[in-house]
């Protein structure tokens, strides 16, 4: 962040320290939430209205300007060259916070100045003292405050070096424990990755089922229709059959009748000629016994003529 101007108004009188003061509140300060008395505290002397003031300031190559109006209370951040406005304080602060890395007012007061009284104090004590007073508030020297930190962060990465210690660094128990969440949360990807598989895969399988129990519903129909026309054909293939003995036997009865109109006929003319010979009688009694015959076999057992009533016809007699 680069600061090109402060614009104060109603806050305190000029000086050094009012600078330093003005610079901590425009970029900590809520006026919404501050106090009356903080007002107050700020306002320049012998002035009616809360202090206001505006920052001009440069960050990654764009201009912004913030003010805070403790008279409204109001907090607006504005880009200088688009015109977007941010008016939330809490989301203008999460963005100066991002830009500056200090995310408070005591942080800053620490690392980003010196005050007045800390330099004047330096001919009593070393500057590395001084120092240390303003970062560490233990009194410690620069040098020590250095020194302390280092071992600190030593404790934190002990055993990240591959070396086997005893009870390792928070440093290298948290990315421990983060190797360890990143596995449980891989294993934990790949089973929701197997389920998803498994679900479409049940998913394809209840459709080809319900597929196949169309499929079967139909054939069972078809089935059922065959099994019928086969018992009709059936039935069909029986009647036929005695369809076939019946005109065996009206062909065999016409032959038959045939034969004795012919011998009637021949009996006819061998009384009128007067007595019939040896031949005439031998051939009337041949015929009369293939007639006997015909008319005992008539009168045995016959086909079915009509069909009976399990055949689904009526029954004659």
């Amino acid at each position: 962040m680069i600061i090109h101007r402060l614009e104060l108004r109603r806050f305190l009188e000029a000086g050094k320290s009012t600078l330093r003061t003005a610079i901590r509140t425009v970029l900590y300060e809520n006026p919404a939430t501050a106090s009356s008395r903080y007002r107050e505290q700020y306002r320049t002397w012998q002035v009616d209205d809360p202090p206001e003031l505006r920052l001009h300031f440069e960050l990654a190559g764009r201009r912004f300007l913030l003010t805070k109006n403790y008279a409204t209370r109001k907090v607006v951040l504005a880009d200088s060259a688009t015109g977007q406005t941010w008016e939330q304080h809490k989301t203008v602060q999460e963005r100066l916070v991002a830009a500056l890395g200090l995310p408070t007012d005591d942080l800053f007061d620490a690392t980003a100045h010196i005050a007045q009284t800390h330099l004047e104090r330096i001919h009593v004590t070393s500057i590395g003292k001084e120092l240390g007073t303003v970062i560490g508030g233990g009194g410690e020297d620069v040098t020590t405050a250095l020194r302390r930190l280092d071992a600190h962060i030593r404790s934190l990465e002990r055993g990240s070096r591959g070396t086997a210690v005893r009870e390792p660094g928070r440093l290298v128990a948290l990315e421990r424990k983060e190797t360890a969440l990143r596995s449980e949360v891989e294993i934990l990807r790949r089973n929701a990755e197997e389920a998803d598989r498994a679900r479409a895969e049940l998913a394809g399988l209840t459709g080809e089922r319900a597929l196949l129990a169309e499929e079967f519903a139909a054939k069972k129909v078809l089935l059922e229709s065959n099994r019928d026309i086969l018992q009709v054909e059936q039935r069909l293939s029986a009647l036929k059959e005695n369809e076939r003995l019946w005109e065996r036997k009206v062909r065999q009865i016409q032959e038959y009748t045939t034969k004795l109109a012919r011998l009637d006929r021949d009996l006819e003319t061998a009384t009128a000629s007067g007595i019939p010979g040896e031949e005439i009688v031998a051939q009337g009694r041949s015929l009369t016994a293939v007639l006997s015959m015909s008319r005992l076999r008539s009168s045995g057992p016959s086909p079915t003529w009509p069909p009976t009533s399990a055949s689904g016809f009526r029954s004659h007699r």
